[in-house]
Parts: C-alpha cells; sequence; structure tokens
C-alpha cells in the first residue's frame, strides 16, 4: 500500500472518531452468484444464477464512491466468472481504481487464473480453512506488514 493511500484511510478511520462522521469507508459489490464449485458450506453460490450487468455495477461503483467508500471488495459466487458486454472482473477492477477507491480486492476461489495484477489484495477463498491457511496469512502478516498487493493462498 502506497503511503499516500494509508494516510488518506487512516483519516477515514479517524472521521467518525473526532467527527462523527458516519459515512462508510468499505464495501462490497457482489458481482454474481455463478460459481464453478458447489462447496457444501457455501450459502452464496448458484443461488439464483444472476450476473449483474456492467452498468448496474459501474453505477454502483459511482454512488459508494461518492457515498465516501474507499475501499472496495468484489465478491460472488467466483467473481473471476463474471464478464458483460465484453467487460471482465479486471476492467471493473481498474474503473474502481480510475474512479478513485484507495484500495480494491478481489475475493476468488483460486480455480481460475489469477493473473490479476489490477487488484491491490486477492483473497483466495480455500474450500475449508484450515490451521495451514491461517498459518500462511499470519506469515505474510508478519513478514510484510505493509506490501504493495496481498495475495492471500
Amino acid at each position: 500500500m502506497k503511503l499516500k493511500s494509508f494516510i488518506e484511510i487512516s483519516t477515514y478511520g479517524l472521521k467518525p472518531i473526532f467527527l462523527k462522521n458516519t459515512n462508510p469507508i468499505l464495501a462490497t459489490i457482489i458481482l454474481t452468484d455463478y460459481c464453478n464449485l458447489t462447496c457444501k458450506h457455501c450459502a452464496v453460490n448458484n443461488i439464483n444464477k444472476i450476473i449483474h450487468p456492467y452498468e448496474d455495477i459501474k453505477e454502483e461503483m459511482l454512488k459508494l464512491y461518492d457515498e465516501g467508500v474507499r475501499i472496495l471488495f468484489f465478491c460472488g459466487g467466483e467473481t473471476l466468472l463474471w464478464k458483460d458486454k465484453g467487460k471482465s472482473a479486471k476492467d471493473l477492477i481498474r474503473e474502481a481504481k480510475e474512479i478513485g477507491f484507495e484500495l480494491v480486492n478481489i475475493v476468488t476461489n483460486e480455480t481460475i487464473d489469477l493473473d490479476i495484477k489490477e487488484a491491490d489484495i486477492i483473497h483466495a477463498v480455500e474450500q475449508i480453512y484450515t490451521f495451514q491457511y491461517i498459518d500462511k496469512t499470519w506469515s505474510i502478516a508478519q513478514n510484510n506488514p505493509w506490501p504493495d498487493k496481498i495475495k492471500l493462498y
């Protein structure tokens, strides 16, 4: 994370304390509930089989930014399955950065190519959370607490 982004996000975190500002700083947009897996513990995959249109997602990003959100998560089903009118999740990440979001995160099950240089954080969800997963996450945080990009896997 760049120092400028860290400072800006920190000021957003302090506003509720000192200025009683209750605007959100973090939001999630669900791109689709389509998923290429059928994990027993998952409550969101393939329920309605919806792929939200690009225009709706772009409108939501602009609205969230205007409300003060600066950290954006894209979630799904499997977010990397989302495509609409020639656009992909990578395009949405680029557009979110152009709008001005400080951190753009994508949550994935890591079964599709993870070459997503556009994202600040890639959170790859394993089918079962294990001590090995927790150890990997903890070691990332201990070895490099402020990396430019984080990949949780």
